[in-house]
């Protein structure tokens, strides 16, 4: 993934995708995509990039921005950033613009649920605040679900326990795409 963090990942989840559709194991408008950290990163930009495949998706504790993350991180993160990018977001804006899921905001056409710490310095709060006000200015299904703690918490049973409970209630709504599909088609028929 180093130089193209998002790209290779993305291409393995369309894939498992495709299989489980083949195999007749998931029907294509009712999938869900969940992810924690990386995975709730993967979750918001295959939500974007691919906005067509998804009937909704979890994101808890996700790098929702790249260039306004790396702002706020630690040293240590900025330079594990920097050799998973091939250099900082002046370096190198292009391959940051492209991995980083707010540049497909726009695109998105599910709902989604994003849960974050207000306290996480892996993945900060006001790079995934920037996203959700975007989103929301673009009228994009979104809600919304933040605990005290940072990536860490985790560990914390209660907390826990409360994203499951939100992850498990936010999917379950999520009955009949019928109306999702109905704005993929729409959204193919507007590009």
């Amino acid at each position: 993934i180093y130089g193209n963090p998002g790209h290779w990942e993305l291409e393995d989840i369309k894939a498992a995708r495709q299989w489980l559709i083949k195999n007749g194991l998931a029907d294509p408008n009712k999938i869900a995509l969940h992810g924690e950290s990386w995975g709730g990163y993967l979750t918001l930009l295959a939500l974007g990039k691919f906005p067509n495949l998804w009937a909704t998706g979890v994101a808890e504790i996700p790098i929702a921005d790249y260039v306004e993350a790396y702002k706020e991180e630690p040293a240590y993160f900025k330079a594990y950033d920097k050799k998973l990018f091939g250099g900082s977001p002046k370096e190198v804006p292009g391959k940051y613009r492209r991995s980083s899921p707010i540049t497909y905001v726009a695109k998105l056409n599910s709902p989604v649920l994003i849960i974050y710490g207000t306290n996480d310095t892996r993945c900060p709060a006001k790079q995934v605040e920037k996203y959700i006000a975007k989103a929301r200015q673009l009228s994009k299904e979104i809600k919304v679900k933040k605990f005290t703690s940072g990536h860490t918490g985790f560990a914390d049973n209660k907390i826990q326990l409360s994203n499951f409970a939100a992850t498990f209630d936010f999917i379950s709504k999520i009955k009949d795409s019928g109306a999702n599909a109905k704005k993929r088609q729409q959204h193919r028929r507007d590009r």
